[in-house]
């Protein structure tokens, strides 16, 4: 870690580990560069174009869950040379790093290399963070061209005015760090007073849920068919282990943590990481339910337990051993979602980062957290509504119960429901449930309370993301 702010506050050693594990998960390659006469192989990378940044091969997520907290890892690589710091952070910086990045000759060869620059918050305001660290890169770029010029040209205004807005940039940080998370406000706009103070940050507010979902449900409608949406969601709702393949690490964390909000109110009762690092490969074996991204998987072992989705090739492989049921709500769900994908990947709303949305497509995704609610919402009412049940004594973990509630269900959904009530997240929700149903039992008729229970499955939140 070259540099962190606040600069006082030091990051234990362990964090420190895990932090440079989720940036660089792979290791890190360094690219060599001969010097040509006209240096222009090696001025490609120095002033490349700022848009690179936000390809999804150069922008991703990563979670780090400690004391049951989470938070989140807003990372964007840049490639530099190895030697040098950004212009940005060459004053007020307590690093040996300090040489200026433009100089008027270079060796024979200039090595390269990717540096990460990271936000860890505690909120997912991912495309907040995101725009503001590619505009820290732009501005970078700027500033090295200055620098350039300053090289050739001795006016002393220019090395001033060069100077204080290297001194802008840590006035930026403490600006943005002081800044309070505004409650029930449906968009925030933020400016800065001298760093980027030509520019203003939007971000759509909302609970966590949302907050995800403006980033994520969008890469996973345009990577993914809808029919392969639905099995994928399928696979969550049964617990089904989950490997998601994509090389660029941008669309598979979002991808992957899409899963968060679709499946909510339910926790997923296992591990989720965007990006395994290298040396947690073995999670694979884990005999848990997980959600795991790999930029590549080798060929699976015979005795498979675990779906594979393939991102780039939108394509799922399920072994023979893992079946899959359906529900009338799921073809419902499907034809109720189809606007909304074929919104989303419609020529005109597509940007180079598959998770960007602009801001009219907003309440597409507010419709899809909406859809997939009320999804959730049926499948409880009709457990609920079996006549034959006495709710109050109702136990998922009860043979007898289940098999009475299965041939209360019309034969098309008894296959899917007898896996789901089995499942860990319904148990852990289901206390929960008979809680509710008991408090408000007293208080409303049999027919009501079906209503009453709907409203309370659809408010409830949980600030536990996943286990």
């Amino acid at each position: 870690i070259l540099f962190q702010y606040p600069p006082v506050q030091q990051v234990p050693l362990s964090d420190t580990q895990q932090i440079i594990q989720f940036c660089f998960p792979y290791g890190v390659r360094n690219t060599h560069v001969k010097r040509t006469k006209s240096v222009s192989a090696i001025n490609s990378k120095l002033f490349s174009s700022t848009t690179l940044h936000e390809y999804p091969q150069n922008s991703f997520l990563f979670i780090i869950n400690k004391d049951d907290q989470v938070q989140y890892g807003i990372a964007v690589y840049h490639e530099e040379m190895i030697q040098d710091m950004p212009v940005f952070l060459r004053q007020g910086v307590d690093s040996k790093e300090t040489k200026p990045t433009v100089r008027k000759s270079f060796g024979e060869q200039q090595t390269f290399t990717k540096r990460c620059y990271c936000f860890l918050s505690r909120y997912p305001f991912f495309n907040l963070n995101f725009s503001i660290i590619w505009s820290l890169l732009g501005h970078d770029r700027l500033l090295k061209v200055t620098e350039m010029a300053s090289l050739f040209n001795a006016d002393s205004n220019m090395q001033e005015d060069l100077n204080e807005q290297k001194n802008d940039f840590l006035h930026m940080l403490e600006e943005f760090y002081a800044k309070s998370v505004p409650i029930n406000e449906p968009k925030i706009s933020i400016s800065f007073h001298k760093a980027l103070k030509n520019q203003k940050f939007d971000c759509y507010m909302g609970d966590q849920d949302a907050l995800i979902a403006y980033w994520c449900i969008p890469c996973i409608f345009r990577m993914l068919s809808l029919t392969n949406i639905i099995t994928l969601f399928t696979c969550c709702l049964l617990e089904v282990k989950i490997v998601m393949v994509c090389e660029d690490f941008g669309s598979l964390s979002a991808c992957t943590l899409s899963i968060v909000p679709l499946l909510r109110p339910y926790v997923w009762q296992g591990p989720i990481l965007p990006v395994v690092p290298s040396n947690a490969l073995d999670l694979l074996d884990a005999p848990v339910p997980l959600i795991l991204g790999l930029p590549h998987l080798d060929s699976p072992a015979s005795n498979q337990d675990y779906v594979i989705i393939d991102l780039k090739k939108n394509h799922i492989s399920i072994p023979e051993s893992i079946r899959l049921p359906s529900h009338s709500e799921l073809v419902n769900l499907q034809q109720t979602l189809k606007p909304y994908h074929e919104g989303l990947n419609s020529s005109a709303s597509r940007h180079p980062n598959p998770c960007v949305i602009s801001s009219d497509q907003v309440d597409t995704v507010l419709n899809i957290l909406k859809t997939f609610r009320n999804f959730h919402s049926k499948i409880i009412d009709q457990i609920v509504r079996c006549n034959t049940l006495n709710i109050d004594n109702f136990d998922l973990s009860e043979p007898g119960h289940v098999r009475t509630l299965l041939e209360s269900l019309p034969s098309k959904d008894r296959g899917f429901i007898g896996e789901f009530v089995g499942t860990q997240q319904l148990s852990m929700y289901s206390t929960k449930l008979v809680e509710a149903i008991g408090n408000f039992r007293k208080k409303v008729t049999n027919h009501d309370l079906i209503g009453t229970f709907e409203t309370f499955f659809l408010d409830s939140s949980s600030s536990k993301l996943f286990k």
